[in-house]
């Protein structure tokens, strides 16, 4: 009889992840910065004011190309988050486990595999597992897991995580 692993964590998307709101903000920043782009044309045939609206035409174009920029960002890394055909597997023993606080996050760091983990409560990357053992965390020293993880940026981010029992015998560590 085959025992199956216990889950730890499953990453469950919300609206957000899915880029959906980035993509959002960066539209709407756009027509307005294309509306601006349109009212500075009009006004600066009528020759009122045409610096001061020159000024705030360029500024909302220029916040809506960097909304842009930060919307593709976060769709591409929504597509490597949702998409489980991307993630890898790491299956073994947690080791160099490191646990820090501080005043408004804690984080941790620990290899499986030789593959190196590293998060904080509230930080970057801002998906995946992200609870420290202050905050109540699942994994700690020597505990046995399997990790389906994907890269973002320069993190490993743990997508989801199962505890393998110590009875299993396998090709785990």
């Amino acid at each position: 009889m085959a025992m199956t692993e216990p889950l730890l964590y499953q990453f469950e998307p919300t609206l957000w992840s899915k880029g959906i709101g980035a993509l959002a903000i960066a539209v709407l920043l756009s027509l307005v910065a294309i509306g601006s782009a349109v009212w500075f044309t009009r006004e600066a045939r009528a020759r009122q004011r045409v610096i001061v609206r020159l000024v705030w035409s360029f500024a909302l174009a220029v916040v809506a190309l960097l909304t842009a920029v930060g919307a593709t960002e976060h769709l591409w890394t929504a597509r490597s988050v949702l998409n489980p055909g991307q993630w890898q597997t790491v299956c073994g023993r947690i080791a160099d486990f490191t646990t820090r606080d501080k005043p408004n996050t804690g984080q941790e760091s620990f290899v499986i595999g030789g593959v190196l983990f590293e998060y904080a409560d509230y930080g970057p990357p801002g998906v995946g597992y992200r609870t420290t053992q202050s905050r109540g965390g699942i994994f700690h020293p020597g505990m046995r897991t399997r990790v389906h993880y994907t890269r973002v940026r320069r993190w490993n981010v743990i997508m989801r995580a199962t505890r393998v029992p110590d009875e299993v015998v396998g090709s785990c560590e």
